[in-house]
């Protein structure tokens, strides 16, 4: 048909001009872009699946980086580990230098002084080894106890503070008194065994007051003295006064009393500073201390100001034994005005069972103690037989007052209530300490036992303190163990408080951090070092779930470094102790290194993943190259071929005017 108004073959050739000129603008879009399917309507499937393996394949690149960032920050944690071996590694040389018996005190002091700065420079790597502002071994965020506080020893001599000495010569010598004249005042200087036996027997005759001093001018060594007399012995008076070690040492110490044994037998509101007791041998059944038996004063005058005892600077080392209130340095402190500073023992306690007292309050350092305790520390070891009720690696139980910046390393042995700070604590408060001693239940003869890395059971407040305790119990029966602390009885702690302390799970698998009703206890931010929340956490897969995460932990505490001081300048077993330190580093290596190990098989895992989702990719969304130019081709001559020809259709009409 022809028709004027119609041209159907027009529209024919225009339709299809028109699909040839979009099939050729799709072949010049795949091939300029590269892909096959560049919009949803090109195929609504597999531009889904291409959407989402883009989506992963970027989140693998992620992860490669943060693969990449977790070797770089544990090559960053071993070169520093690698540092500590090291310095420890000379530590452990100089440790065994001074073990031999060839060197005399001034080496010995050379040794010690290289010593503390090895130690110095171990506490710096630890505290400042950083990765992109990360904290790679200190990440207590607060909780445990900060030691910046505590003293430390001087390099040349055995005192936590240097002693400068004062000079005795113009001084008074004791000797030139008569042992029947009373001393009401004045400075009077000892410096022979007579003299200060003539101060106790002047002393416990009541004939020296609280206004005069004594000072040191020598070294003194009791070794004449199979018993010695203590300075205000039980029941004939107490000394008052001051009494200046002036950095000298007493030796060879001997006493065995019924009560109140040590160099001091009872003492009042007195000072004493600055005197090192070494090699001592005390025995009593109640009331004995290296130092001091006890420090109270009778309720004849109830000021508490009035009773006030400054021991300031003070060591001791040797053995003491007794059945209660028995101390490394003081058996007992019953009032609370008693100020402890910067005072340490390295002493073999024992307690037994004595007659009318059975073994209690035993410590390390302090039996029973009331008053204020800092820079402070203790070693050795605390044994008990069964039945100690409160034994302690620093005090036996704290009554009253606070103890803070201290720690212990001595390991305790006993059962009841033992602790690595203290077997108990009343009404008093402990912060800022560490424990670091094996602590141990032996209650093969009572049916109850309570151990804490800290205090066996606390009444009073633990705060801001780490236990590196081991706790451990040779015995059955209702026995608890704690890494912190327990609570003994229902009702009776209501207003206990363990806040911001700090534990290592590792060291004791199973035990708690604090031990019997939580209820009890008021418990604010008690951390675990090992805890999940303590973990770092590398996202190295691209899902939320754990197989896309690798847990470490980069902590590393190294507890009781500070025991290394003592290298050179006190006996103790360093060497033991320096492989221990050696373990803990050498074993977090081998953490570090099994972590590296499974970063770089997550790597690899990650470029074989991010390969395979590549060519998947490639597969469902590239263009070929070849067929998409020959479709150009194709649709390039269909296209010339539409357009002649609807040039030919749009002179059809014209034909009809050659029938008019």
């Amino acid at each position: 048909m022809i028709t004027l108004n119609t041209n159907l073959g027009s529209m024919i050739v225009q339709s299809n001009l028109t699909s040839s000129t979009n099939a050729l603008n799709t072949a010049i879009e795949r091939m300029t872009t590269g892909f096959k399917i560049n919009h949803a309507k090109d195929n609504a499937a597999n531009y889904s699946i291409s959407t989402n393996l883009a989506s992963k394949l970027s989140s693998y690149g992620v992860a490669q980086d943060n693969v990449s960032m977790g070797l770089d920050m544990l090559t960053t944690a071993e070169d520093h580990l690698s540092l500590i071996s090291n310095h420890l590694t000379r530590v452990r040389d100089l440790a065994e230098q001074a073990a031999n018996g060839t060197y005399g005190k001034d080496s010995l002091a050379a040794i010690n002084r290289e010593v503390n700065s090895l130690v110095d420079e171990i506490n710096r790597i630890y505290s400042t080894a950083k990765y992109n502002g990360i904290s790679l071994f200190d990440k207590t965020n607060g909780a445990g106890a900060n030691m910046s506080t505590i003293v430390k020893e001087a390099a040349d001599g055995e005192f936590i503070n240097e002693v400068k000495r004062r000079d005795t010569s113009n001084m008074v010598q004791l000797s030139t008194i008569d042992v029947n004249a009373t001393l009401t005042q004045g400075t009077y200087s000892i410096s022979t065994p007579e003299e200060l036996a003539k101060l106790a027997t002047m002393v416990n005759a009541g004939r020296v007051s609280k206004n005069t001093e004594f000072v040191l001018a020598a070294d003194i060594d009791l070794s004449a003295y199979s018993n010695w007399t203590p300075i205000g012995r039980q029941g004939s008076g107490f000394y008052e006064g001051k009494f200046d070690g002036n950095g000298y040492v007493i030796r060879n110490l001997k006493s065995t009393q019924l009560s109140h044994a040590g160099l001091f037998g009872q003492v009042g509101e007195a000072e004493i500073t600055n005197l090192g007791i070494e090699n001592a041998d005390v025995t009593a059944a109640e009331y004995a201390g290296i130092l001091i038996g006890s420090q109270f004063y009778g309720i004849t005058n109830p000021d508490p100001s009035y009773h006030k005892a400054i021991i300031d600077n003070c060591y001791a080392t040797g053995k003491v034994r007794g059945g209660f209130s028995i101390g490394g340095l003081i058996g007992e402190s019953t009032v609370l005005v008693t100020e402890v500073k910067n005072c340490y023992s390295n002493t073999t306690v024992e307690g037994y069972s004595a007659g009318f007292n059975t073994e209690s309050e035993i410590g390390g350092l302090i039996g029973h103690f009331n008053g204020d305790m800092s820079g402070c520390y203790s070693l050795g070891t605390v044994n008990c037989d069964a039945g100690t009720y409160g034994s302690g690696g620093l005090v036996g139980v704290l009554r009253n007052g606070t103890i803070t910046n201290s720690f212990s390393a001595a390991n305790v042995t006993g059962s009841t209530l033992i602790g690595g700070l203290s077997g108990g604590v009343d009404s008093g408060v402990i912060s800022n300490c560490y424990a670091s001693g094996n602590i141990t239940i032996n209650a093969s003869k009572v049916n109850i036992g309570h151990a804490g890395g800290i205090s066996g059971t606390v009444l009073g407040t633990i705060k801001n303190c780490t236990s590196y305790s081991k706790v451990t119990s040779t015995a059955a029966g209702d026995i608890s163990l704690s890494a912190i602390t327990s609570n003994l009885y229902d009702g009776w702690y209501l207003d206990a408080v363990v806040e911001n302390c700090l534990y290592d799970s590792s060291i004791n698998p199973g035990v708690e951090g604090v031990y019997g009703n939580m209820a009890q206890i008021d418990i604010k931010n008690l951390v675990d070092i090992n805890s999940p929340d303590k973990a770092l956490n590398l996202q190295v897969g691209i899902t939320g779930d754990a197989s896309s995460t690798i847990s470490m932990q980069t902590i590393f505490e190294i507890s009781g470094i500070e025991y290394l001081r003592g290298i050179g300048i006190q006996d103790g077993n360093f060497l033991e102790a320096i492989d221990e330190l050696l373990r803990q580093v050498n074993s977090k290596q081998t953490e570090y290194g099994a972590a590296y190990n499974r970063l770089e098989s997550a790597l690899e895992s990650i470029g074989v993943s991010i390969d395979n989702l590549t060519s998947t990719q490639s597969t469902i969304r590239d263009a070929d190259i070849a067929e998409e130019s020959s479709e150009y081709i194709k649709m390039q001559i269909l296209q010339q071929a539409s357009a002649t020809l609807l040039a030919t259709a749009n002179q059809t009409p014209s034909i009809a005017l050659q029938l008019l």
